[in-house]
């Protein structure tokens, strides 16, 4: 399988995903780097070019404290209110910049009526420059159990904008990764100066890791199909031609 990981890595490259929502769907991600919330999701063609309101509840606050809120707390319970309107479909996308302690916050989207409001919970990373730096030194001293220590810890493994440690990447879940695929952190050549960076590393690291897993060559279409936000192949030319081979025998041997 080593062989076949090694065209299919030389090969990869980057794409963009679109994400795709069911109605009523919100989704939050934060950025590590620059501190900026993006909340987004679909109200439904029927709310389409209609404002939307994104309210972040204090921490520890869940949506339902919405229901409480008066003139008299609101300043109290509400970290920021952002406003933004709907797209043709009913879709929105708010980004704000977002300086608060580090946790977990509700951000609620409420539409025209009442029952248009949703909400998700984010996790606000923080101050992630010092987690970067004890990672930027167990790479420079090539230290797989130093990086494993920073990671091991929840709240720097969430800072850094990967989400929870038993969250799946690419099907692979942080307590998944041995020593071996983790050797890869500290081998990287470039410093991690920025949290996208250590990403980018670990999803690739991620891919690795599955594709030494995988039995057989059966298993190589699927893999590249799971893991094709970082290898970028099943748009090429060349997953066409052979994804739509009556008989892939011949190609499947010379991968092994």
């Amino acid at each position: 399988m080593k062989k076949i990981l090694t065209l299919i890595l030389t090969a990869a490259m980057l794409i963009s995903t679109v994400t795709v929502y069911a109605e009523g769907e919100i989704k939050a991600v934060a950025n590590s780097d620059d501190h900026v919330i993006t909340v987004s999701g679909d109200m439904g063609e029927a709310n389409a070019k209609r404002r939307v309101t994104v309210t972040v509840l204090k921490k520890g606050l869940e949506e339902s404290a919405m229901d409480t809120l008066t003139a008299d707390n609101i300043g109290e319970n509400v970290l920021g209110l952002y406003m933004a309107y709907t797209d043709e479909e009913g879709k929105y996308e708010v980004s704000f910049k977002f300086d608060a302690e580090a946790g977990e916050y509700t951000a609620v989207v409420s539409g025209p009526a009442k029952e248009d409001r949703h909400s998700t919970v984010f996790f606000n990373p923080g101050d992630v420059s010092s987690v970067l730096a004890e990672l930027e030194a167990a790479r420079k001293a090539k230290d797989t159990a130093l990086a494993k220590a920073v990671l091991d810890d929840e709240e720097k493994f969430r800072s850094l904008g990967m989400g929870k440690q038993d969250d799946e990447i690419y099907t692979v879940k942080y307590t998944d990764l041995n020593n071996e695929d983790l050797s890869m952190l500290t081998k990287y050549p470039e410093p991690y100066d920025l949290a996208k960076t250590f990403i980018g590393v670990y999803e690739e690291m991620c891919v690795v890791h599955i594709f030494n897993s995988l039995e057989s060559t059966g298993d190589v279409l699927p893999a590249i199909v799971t893991c094709d936000g970082v290898l970028g192949i099943t748009k090429t030319k060349a997953y066409e031609i052979y994804s739509g081979l009556k008989n892939t025998s011949e190609v499947d041997k010379k991968m092994q």
